[in-house]
């Protein structure tokens, strides 16, 4: 990107990396369209974010009613290449929750679809748990609804 200033001592620039990897900036000053100076920066480490689950249409607070399909689908964003699997958990608020699926986690694929279909009134904690390969969990997310 190419700034003009004018009689100005400082200048700031933002700059948001798309990818993790080690970076070198370069600054060149020139004045009339020659060169002056410039100044390299070098050994920017941008690390990736961590694994983060989140819903993809399912809000917590949301209701639905007896029958009706609820998405519980779930986007994968981050290094989540510790994550070897899902499970997707409903939990009747007051009672023991119970395991509606599980899947294998790919490094390709980053949404992983689920619905479940309430058959009972009341108020439910919905969450979609990740497991490393040693069954550890690493994240999960968590809604609560209430099934009319």
């Amino acid at each position: 990107t190419t700034q003009s200033l004018t009689g100005s001592l400082a200048y700031e620039y933002g700059w948001s990396p798309t990818e993790s990897g080690t970076y070198a900036l370069r600054i060149t000053a020139k004045k009339s369209g020659s060169y002056v100076t410039h100044v390299v920066v070098g050994g920017i480490v941008v690390e990736e974010a961590p694994c983060n689950l989140e819903y993809k249409a399912l809000q917590s607070g949301s209701t639905y009613q007896i029958g009706e399909k609820v998405k519980m689908h779930v986007i994968l964003s981050g290094n989540c290449a510790s994550i070897d699997k899902l499970k997707f958990i409903v939990q009747k608020i007051g009672e023991s929750g119970y395991v509606i699926g599980k899947e294998a986690v790919k490094v390709d694929k980053r949404i992983y679809y689920k619905k479940w279909s309430p058959i009972e009134i009341g108020y439910y904690r919905l969450k979609v748990s990740a497991y490393n390969v040693d069954g550890l969990l690493m994240e999960a997310v968590k809604a609560t609804v209430t099934i009319e």
